[in-house]
């Protein structure tokens, strides 16, 4: 773990650092809310997470909104060179307590209108969704501005943020929406184009499904019929 990151770590668990007056303090984007509740006492094991929970909430914002600019799709030589990682932004959804879809945006871009309406589409047919819209959360990447951005402190950033999801509110599906999702936390490692489909357990024990991005679906529609394969069985009975 680098000392940035274990920095970040350390302030939102709200434990003090003795460091040189000339030292920024390492700044987490993430909103938080602070409330009169006492801290959770947990064992240094697990208070990570368990106090990291109220701290760890994206950034909430409005919905679908066209961006002034182009949108180009994600690929993998545009995020990752070397151990770096290009700066992104990750749009979270959890239409429901037991799912949660990842997908990746261009830096300060929003989901447009279309790509709303069909990832709306999609959760309906599997019951996930109701009648109104979904917004997103959002978490941007790097965490501060000229923070860390290897790949390993994304990984774990992601983890984590995906582990209170799971600990805390039950998920029990997370869709990777993508080739920079699966890249960030599909256990396997395998390549985004050869697992479309592919369900794998994660560390919190739920399950990870590989599907086409947004941008994908809508300009290859057989990219949606390969969405579709990979998570109709959620809406069969269990």
């Amino acid at each position: 773990m680098t000392p940035d990151l274990r920095d970040w770590y350390l302030s939102t668990l709200g434990i003090v650092q003795y460091r040189p007056r000339e030292v920024d303090a390492v700044e987490l984007p993430f909103h938080v809310e602070l409330t009169a509740e006492p801290p959770v006492v947990a064992s240094p094991a697990v208070g990570a997470v368990d106090q990291i929970v109220e701290l760890l909430q994206p950034r909430q914002e409005q919905p679908a909104v066209e961006p002034a600019k182009v949108e180009q799709p994600l690929k993998e030589n545009d995020y990752q060179a070397g151990e770096q990682l290009a700066p992104f932004r990750l749009a979270c959804w959890q239409p429901c307590d037991d799912l949660l879809v990842l997908n990746a945006f261009s830096p300060g871009l929003q989901p447009r209108a279309d790509e709303s309406a069909l990832l709306v589409n999609l959760l309906r047919t599997i019951e996930r969704c109701g009648e109104g819209s979904l917004s997103p959360e959002f978490i941007d990447w790097p965490l501060s501005h000229g923070g860390i951005s290897d790949l390993d402190a994304a990984k774990t950033m992601l983890s984590v943020f995906v582990d209170v999801r799971i600990r805390k509110r039950g998920v029990l599906w997370v869709l990777l929406m993508g080739e920079l999702p699966t890249s960030l936390l599909l256990p396997s490692q395998q390549v985004h184009s050869e697992v479309i489909g592919l369900v794998e357990e994660l560390a919190g024990g739920a399950r990870a499904i590989v599907t086409p991005s947004l941008q994908e679906m809508m300009t290859d529609h057989i990219s949606k019929r390969d969405t579709w394969r990979a998570i109709q069985h959620l809406g069969q009975p269990q």
